[in-house]
């Protein structure tokens, strides 16, 4: 679970909320590069919108992971801290990387605090591309939380 944040509108620089956001992946663990799939689930407050990305993600270490995939978005979205109207594409949808601190480990369950930054694509109403500020402004998302992780064999005993 984690607090999605960014640090600017297109009027001003200042820190702002831009929702909340929670994933559950499959992660395949038997190599250096650690393979897997997964879905989140984003309220988008910025853009007043729910998300659903679908992503593949690369595990390099247990300290640092990329992502990408679709973006299933739910409601209509805005411009965060204006009205006019943007809309989300599917795809090319969301891509990302994450960074954890070292684990708190009890047993087999690990929990880590992480940090998040992921760029989501949005356009305007008629399709065509936002400009670079509107872009980042709606796209770019900071997310700050905790990852709980545990073996899948915790599931099937």
């Amino acid at each position: 679970m984690s607090l999605d944040w960014s640090l600017f509108t297109t009027n001003q620089f200042v820190p702002n909320y831009r929702g909340l956001n929670t994933q559950a992946d499959v992660t395949v663990t038997k190599w250096p590069l650690n393979p897997g799939a997964g879905v989140m689930m984003r309220w988008n407050y910025g853009t007043r919108s729910f998300q659903i990305p679908l992503v593949l993600t690369l595990s390099f270490t247990d300290f640092m992971r990329i992502y990408a995939g679709p973006v299933i978005t739910i409601g209509s979205c805005s411009l965060p801290a204006t009205d006019t109207e943007i809309r989300a594409s599917f795809f090319p949808g969301i891509a990302g990387v994450s960074f954890s601190l070292p684990s708190f480990t009890q047993g087999d369950v690990k929990v880590r605090i992480i940090q998040d930054i992921s760029y989501t694509v949005f356009n305007n109403t008629d399709g065509a591309a936002l400009s670079f500020i509107e872009s980042a402004t709606a796209g770019l998302v900071f997310s700050t939380g905790v990852r709980v992780t545990f073996p899948l064999s915790m599931f099937t005993k």
